[in-house]
């Protein structure tokens, strides 16, 4: 087969300015906030993330806008599809490339493996073998030839997750692979929509599993068609998962026990360390059609906080901002248990909770232990819009007399809070989405035919990229500028919600919120001098 390889040229665009600037603001130290990338800093593609201390992943931010004329050029090694590559070859060069799990094989610190496109298949989990380190992770990045398809082939029903990260954790410290990075890559877990005419059966557990290990990154990635998450995460600290598109996932396909799970998950939360500023983030996803089809039907939620490590009674701080969610069997947003210093801001929940079986499940919800108070949680400026009556918007289980969960102009609408008193003083009225999903207003299953917005996922690369005929086609990663925005006359536009910023005095977390807050899921500016804040995860 012959290849036309181009040499790719990576420009970023910073409010029409073209050009490079420096990684981080003169304010940061190198010691502090450096483990952060700002909004609008310019990077590689993929970012090489700094890692400034010990154990700190640098957390990828909204605001990077990258144009991708051709192809990737920060390549030390290439990989290709079955039946092209081949372990004898260099893996050097696009045009001598080697497996998937070859290149694997082959890095060392700071190692950017390309993957040309095509179907790469999986009869078992790959199980990476690659560790980064402290200011020099590893990458596996699309090339952007062609998009990269990683199908789950294995036909019996098992709990493999796709993309296994697994290290060692003793409750102090991690061993084993980490500072890793996933970027641009498709994963389909193998079950198919048989509601679309699909087959259920075999299928992949997770698509990403990280377990036990620090520092790593999901970015700009689709995972759809598993029995359980798109994203799961346990026992794991400094992790973010960044402008994903996660679809079709949680069909439980025989193999007991990892249906009941959320599209990202987060659980059994680790700490790397005693820094105090964000450790775990999910940022800018868009997660539908999840569910859980186990006879328990206690999850199937978009995005989860659960639980913290062994008898940890905290967690460190995280974050989840910017997220669309809607269309799960589940609720949109959960803290469960210990969860401690979680941020909920700016995130865009609606009409979830779609699993009948699931009756009363709330839209974002904290599910406290007993002897648990003041957790020091922060929800802000979200939307949550109701499928069903019986389904509160914001709901807080088992709460303690001073649970600690701080909220700041948050608007509801569909139904009423659990507790009732828990929405005094918040906005309820129509959020007035422009062209929203429809979803029946009492049909069963419906979380099984939820699709993705159109045309695709978050603005994480250049409109250029997302156009609807020609050599760029392929890729979906194209502006969500309809559906989820909000009507000039919603009571959630303009600039009515609350700097995250100003609700912290340490420090760090001052420092790390900022690099994340005054941007939406597209990139757009908010807040700051805009004079904007909408709520929900677009602004105007």
């Amino acid at each position: 087969m012959k290849r036309h390889v181009r040499v790719m040229l990576f420009v970023f665009e910073l409010g029409g300015i073209v050009g490079a600037i420096s990684l981080l603001p003169a304010h940061f130290t190198s010691k502090k906030a450096a483990n952060l990338i700002t909004p609008n800093a310019v990077l590689a593609a993929p970012p090489n993330l700094p890692f400034s201390e010990p154990g700190r992943l640098a957390l990828l931010v909204p605001g990077l806008q990258i144009r991708a004329y051709q192809l990737a050029n920060n390549c030390t090694l290439y990989a290709a599809p079955n039946g092209i590559g081949n372990d004898t070859n260099s893996g050097t060069s696009p045009t001598s490339p080697t497996t998937l799990t070859g290149a694997d094989g082959a890095t060392s610190l700071g190692s950017v493996v390309c993957l040309l496109g095509g179907r790469y298949e999986l009869s078992d989990s790959w199980t990476v073998k690659s560790s980064g380190a402290s200011g020099s992770s590893v990458t596996f990045q699309a090339y952007g030839d062609g998009p990269v398809n990683i199908v789950w082939t294995h036909t019996a029903a098992d709990s493999h997750a796709m993309i296994l990260i697994s290290g060692t954790y003793n409750g102090s410290s991690f061993s084993g692979p980490q500072n890793l990075i996933f970027q641009g890559l498709n994963l389909d877990g193998g079950i198919g929509n048989a509601a679309l005419g699909g087959t259920v059966g075999g299928g992949a557990a997770n698509g990403f599993q990280c377990n036990q290990s620090k520092g790593i990154a999901f970015i700009a990635n689709t995972v759809s068609n598993t029995g359980g998450a798109g994203i799961s995460a346990v026992q794991c600290d400094y992790v973010t998962s960044d402008h994903n598109l996660i679809f079709h996932d949680g069909y439980n396909n025989g193999a007991a026990g990892y249906s009941p799970t959320s599209g990202i998950t987060y659980s059994q939360i680790a700490t790397a360390d005693t820094y105090t500023g964000l450790h775990n983030v999910i940022s800018n996803n868009i997660v539908v059609g999840e569910v859980d089809q186990t006879t328990a039907h206690t999850d199937g939620n978009g995005i989860i906080f659960d639980l913290a490590y062994g008898s940890n009674t905290t967690t460190p701080p995280g974050l989840i901002i910017n997220n669309i969610v809607y269309g799960n069997g589940g609720r949109c947003v959960e803290t469960n248990q210990y969860m401690t210093n979680f941020w909920i801001v700016n995130n865009s929940c609606y009409k979830n909770d779609l699993d009948t079986t699931e009756s009363g499940f709330g839209g974002i919800v904290h599910n406290f232990p007993s002897g648990i108070s003041n957790v020091g949680g922060f929800v802000l400026n979200n939307i949550s819009y109701s499928w069903a009556a019986t389904n509160p918007p914001y709901q807080q289980l088992n709460a303690p007399s001073n649970p600690g969960v701080n909220y700041f102009a948050d608007l509801y609408y569909g139904a009423a809070c659990s507790p009732s008193s828990l929405c005094t003083g918040f906005i309820n009225a129509d959020p007035q989405f422009v062209l929203p999903p429809y979803f029946d207003p009492s049909a069963t299953g419906q979380y099984n035919v939820g699709r993705p917005p159109l045309p695709g996922r978050p603005n994480y690369r250049s409109t250029t990229m997302c156009a609807v005929s020609g050599t760029q086609a392929w890729i979906s990663t194209c502006d969500i500028d309809s559906g989820f925005a909000l009507a000039s006359t919603s009571p959630g536009y303009g600039n009515v919600g609350v700097d995250p910023t100003t609700l912290t005095s340490d420090p760090n977390l001052k420092a790390d919120l900022g690099a994340f807050v005054y941007n939406d899921i597209n990139g757009n500016p908010r807040g700051g001098t805009t004079g904007k804040w909408d709520l929900g995860a677009l602004t105007h």
